[in-house]
């Protein structure tokens, strides 16, 4: 199934849709979205031979409605995206009516908010910019300790920013807060990492390896390095085996 257009009737969302084999339309009415970030209709009507005729029955039957999205071609199936702050979007690859390609992440529900999109020249380009995007903003549910220290983080970030001050004198630096997590999985850690919205790098220390964890835009003196120590003073005392990386730029 694909979506070939969209329509916005106040808060009500209206879609044709294309069935598998692109030769059937149905339109779909009054859409809602559950939980899982699944789209359904209120109510259904076709199949119709043509999108035309489905749009033309879109009009008949929502007549102020207003069409906000159009696919000329789908080049990628659409993929769910669970983004960092919890939200479930759509990330969408298309061809465009004047010949160019867009990929475009949006929000599900009735907003339908644009989180990112890029237009590009040639299709292979477009594909490219798909798989960035995905990797670069969908963030898997953590569980269990992996979710307590994205928690945690967020709100060491937080204290760190609140602890930061006002004086970014001194000499530049890379000042981090770091945790040593003795057989805790990486790639784990580093979605933690996202979903707090800190910085994430692993650093060997003699024959101990850490995460450091950095606060973005904190600063580059002396607010970096008292927004740092304010967050390992935090995630210490959470009991975590918390440390400092110092470093000058």
């Amino acid at each position: 199934m694909t979506v070939c257009k969209k329509f916005r009737d106040g808060a009500e969302l209206h879609m044709v849709v294309a069935m598998s084999d692109d030769r059937l339309f149905q339109n779909w009415y009054s859409v809602i979205e559950d939980d899982a970030g699944i789209q359904h209709p209120s109510s259904t009507a076709g199949y119709f031979d043509s999108l035309d005729q489905a749009v033309a029955m879109m009009k008949k039957h929502r007549p102020n409605a207003k069409e906000v999205f159009t696919m000329t071609k789908q080049i990628k199936k659409d993929e769910g995206i669970r983004l960092a702050d919890g939200r479930m979007a759509t990330l969408s690859a298309a061809q465009l009516p004047d010949g160019k390609f867009e990929v475009m992440l949006f929000t599900n529900g009735p907003e339908m908010e644009e989180v990112d999109s890029i237009q590009c020249e040639y299709e292979e380009t477009a594909l490219a910019h798909f798989e960035r995007l995905k990797k670069y903003y969908h963030t898997p549910e953590l569980k269990g300790r992996y979710k307590k220290l994205a928690e945690d983080l967020k709100e060491a970030k937080a204290y760190g920013l609140d602890h930061a001050g006002d004086d970014d004198g001194g000499t530049c630096n890379f000042d981090s807060a770091t945790l040593y997590l003795p057989r805790w999985n990486k790639e784990k850690v580093e979605i933690a990492a996202k979903t707090a919205g800190v910085g994430c790098s692993v650093w060997t220390s003699f024959t101990k390896c850490c995460f450091i964890f950095s606060i973005p835009g904190v600063g580059q003196g002396f607010r970096r390095t008292k927004a740092a120590e304010a967050m390992h003073d935090f995630l210490e005392e959470r009991g975590y085996d918390a440390g400092m990386y110092y470093q000058m730029d």
